[in-house]
């Protein structure tokens, strides 16, 4: 029988212990899975009279890297969210990139494929979280990720394929205050915004130590990633961008909130950053003139972070 890609599933588990295989527990609907394999072999040049390049070889590194990637709904956020920060048990959860590096990563294991081609990733944890939005569409997300080497032979759990409660554009509302320190999340901005993409990096990087092929650890490096908002240029956004024109000493600076509601959960992202290019002037989108911001994440010393979310599911 041939394999064919209609009969792909995925099913993911949460780690008690970084890169330990656990249980599968989720199938999640509608996703998207790349796994790379990945191997550094090192070839040892013959010195014996042949023009052959080698006869031996040796491995030295043996990791996964890849991609999860779909609709966002407000059940499954948080398996993201955790990953990307740290567990919140909390209710809501509550996520900020941490100053001082102590935040813990929740690892996935992954299996994809179909019946007699199953292969698994434990230790999934990312490097980059991107979350988009736009008119007339749910959110998206973008999970990638390394991991442990991947194996095969694997076998799926029994269960059941989520029901998702997808995040909807049309739940969404806008924030945005100036001032790189203003409160986050205080003026609303009614009917302006045609989408927004947060790309969230914690620069995050496996570590090999003596004794180990497979990575042991992992090394958390400085947050980054870049926040694209484009609205209607009416007049506060004109002025707004009269700001970011006229700014002589530092860039421009703004506090953004993207929250969405479907009356029962929430789910809030949270930007502060600065402008460090000027935007285009006077671009189109949906027939009517607009505004496209291009900032990059900057501490707030009100919020004490950059990036941030919040979830509240009932």
């Amino acid at each position: 029988m041939a394999y064919i890609e209609p009969l792909n599933k995925i099913q993911l588990g949460t780690e008690g212990t970084l890169g330990t295989a656990d249980t599968l527990d989720i199938e999640p609907a509608g996703l998207e899975v790349t796994v790379r394999p990945k191997v550094e072999v090192e070839q040892i040049l013959m010195k014996n009279g042949s023009t052959m390049p080698s006869a031996y070889s040796f491995v030295k590194k043996r990791w996964s890297e890849g991609n999860i990637s779909g609709y966002m709904d407000y059940n499954r956020a948080m398996l993201w969210l955790d990953g990307m920060f740290a567990v919140d048990a909390a209710s809501p959860h509550s996520y900020k990139a941490d100053e001082d590096a102590a935040q813990t990563p929740k690892s996935i294991t992954l299996a994809y494929g179909q019946t007699g081609l199953i292969y698994q990733v434990a230790g999934v944890v990312p490097k980059t979280l991107t979350i988009s939005g736009k008119t007339g569409e749910p959110w998206q997300f973008k999970y990638d990720f390394f991991g442990k080497p991947v194996t095969d032979g694997a076998s799926f759990e029994t269960l059941t394929e989520d029901v998702p409660e997808l995040i909807h554009g049309y739940e969404t509302a806008l924030y945005m205050d100036e001032d790189l320190d203003a409160t986050i999340g205080t003026t609303a901005r009614a009917d302006v915004a045609f989408s927004f993409e947060a790309v969230i990096t914690a620069n995050r990087e496996p570590v090999w130590h003596m004794g180990d092929q497979a990575w042991d650890s992992v090394k958390q490096g400085r947050w980054g990633g870049s926040f694209k908002l484009v609205m209607e240029a009416d007049a506060t956004n004109l002025d707004s961008l009269g700001d970011i024109l006229d700014a002589t000493d530092t860039g421009k600076g703004f506090t953004i909130r993207v929250q969405a509601t479907d009356g029962t959960n929430t789910m809030k992202l949270d930007f502060c950053g600065v402008c460090t290019e000027p935007p285009e002037l006077i671009t189109n989108e949906e027939g009517v003139v607009s505004i496209e911001l291009n900032m990059v994440p900057q501490w707030n010393s009100v919020y004490d972070s950059c990036w941030g979310a919040e979830l509240t599911i009932a």
